[in-house]
């Protein structure tokens, strides 16, 4: 029987790209997810894939989690289902609702329905503090010890936290991914997306600001996808949380490969270093998860304006009017 993968908050970005390399595959996936515009998910895979399912699951409701999975039987899940730091910040009690209290019903029904597979989920470099924050030479340790800056840092670490007493107490394991700045085709919201709009403005011949500068960790949507199904697939036991690699690289780097495919892109800054460490140690990811393939920063961003100009060639919707 082919895998049948369960993806909660499949109308995000790495969501999509899940759906797209597991469709290409073959296997069957269901995507969950109470979103209001399937613009990225359609870009992706087209508007009627074959082997795709869609469910809107609220995962803050635990009867409702544990029915998808009584229905569905997936063979597999990836959670990624998740608001991002503006919506807590505007909203923490739905957030902590979301983050925390969906990730909890999403362990209890893997506990139920799937005690042998790995959990994969999605955990963030918002989960480093102050005290993580290395020069901008350094690199902060495969371990936060730090207090998050913000309200979502903190529902990620309390996350990780919650895998690790279900592995203690129910033998659940579980590997939590970190990714850092996600970018390619369907990267359109949050604190760190300002880079991937700057690559849809060159495509679509517009200049762009880009809202901060510094150095970061990048991962195509593509790659951080891959990443998530392959530790869904993996054989671990134990609860584990690790940094997902990256090109470590700074924010003229990314303009300059920008530049690469477009070289009349207008492009500006304001060259100020998120509130995270500017590297982290990935190194626990191949151990743990295994190498997974992933594209070059300079590969990465020309396929990422090569599905924009592709896109924007169809008519499609990319970035919905807010």
């Amino acid at each position: 029987m082919a895998d049948r993968f369960l993806v909660t908050g499949g109308l995000g970005c790495i969501g999509a790209w899940a759906a797209h390399e597991l469709l290409a595959e073959g296997c069957e996936v269901i995507v969950a997810d109470l979103g209001s515009s399937d613009h990225r998910l359609r870009n992706l895979v087209g508007e009627h894939p074959s082997g795709l399912t869609r469910v809107a699951l609220d995962i803050t409701d635990a009867d409702q989690v544990m029915a998808c999975f009584a229905e569905h039987r997936p063979t597999h899940v990836v959670h990624l289902a998740a608001l991002q730091v503006p919506f807590c910040k505007a909203d923490p009690v739905g957030g902590a609702r979301v983050n925390v209290v969906g990730t909890v019903a999403l362990l209890e029904a893997m506990a139920e329905h799937l005690p042998d597979r790995v959990f994969s989920y999605a955990s963030s470099v918002a989960a480093y503090g102050g005290e993580d924050e290395p020069t901008v030479d350094g690199v902060a340790a495969a371990d936060p010890q730090g207090k998050p800056h913000t309200l979502y840092g903190v529902y990620k670490r309390a996350n990780e936290e919650s895998a690790a007493v279900y592995h203690a107490d129910r033998g659940l394991s579980s590997i939590g991914l970190r990714p850092y700045v996600v970018y390619g085709v369907g990267r359109d919201q949050g604190v760190t997306s300002s880079p991937n709009m700057a690559m849809l403005a060159a495509a679509q011949g517009e200049p762009f600001h880009i809202s901060y500068g510094g150095r970061a960790v990048y991962q195509h949507g593509r790659d951080a996808a891959r990443a998530f199904i392959a530790a869904a697939r993996s054989d671990y036991d134990g609860a584990c949380v690790v940094n997902l690699p990256g090109d470590e690289v700074s924010m003229q780097d990314i303009i300059a490969a920008i530049r690469a495919v477009v070289p009349e892109a207008e492009i500006t800054l304001d060259d100020v270093q998120l509130p995270f460490p500017p590297s982290v140690d990935a190194s626990g990811f191949d151990r743990v998860v295994g190498a997974v393939p992933r594209y070059p920063l300079d590969e990465g961003v020309a396929e990422t304006i090569g599905r924009f100009r592709a896109l924007i060639a169809a008519g499609a919707v990319i970035v919905p009017q807010r």
